[in-house]
């Protein structure tokens, strides 16, 4: 591109700038292993969370204070919004929590865990 505008006649400069590279570096896997084996399809049935980090984790998945809204009613629960959610919860275990009312960063930082899989409703 810069070529091309300098010989059209324009005066180039590059203006360097850091930034935050947000992508996964191989597409996400995910998958239930038990009680029966089940994949999921990337930007189908699961997608990364923006600045999640890249890594492999395998654990059991702790369900945080899930609640079910009735069909057509707003989701107003805060499961993962408060640190109480997250008493008792078991070491080593990925969180699970609901959308809800909080960012999931906050969750995150509630419970202290920094690896959160949302589930979609």
């Amino acid at each position: 591109m810069e070529t091309k505008l300098e010989a059209a006649g324009y005066t180039v400069t590059r203006d360097p700038f850091e930034f935050v590279f947000n992508a996964d570096r191989t597409p996400p896997v995910f998958k239930q292993t038990s009680p029966a084996r089940v994949d999921y399809v990337d930007g189908v049935d699961v997608s990364s969370m923006t600045f999640s980090p890249n890594g492999d984790v395998t654990a059991a998945v702790t369900a945080v204070d899930l609640v079910v809204p009735a069909p057509g009613a707003d989701n107003g629960h805060t499961s993962g919004c408060e640190t109480s959610n997250f008493g008792g919860f078991p070491a080593g275990t990925i969180a699970l929590v609901q959308r809800g009312t909080c960012p999931f960063d906050e969750g995150g930082q509630r419970g202290g865990r920094g690896r959160l899989l949302p589930s979609s409703s």
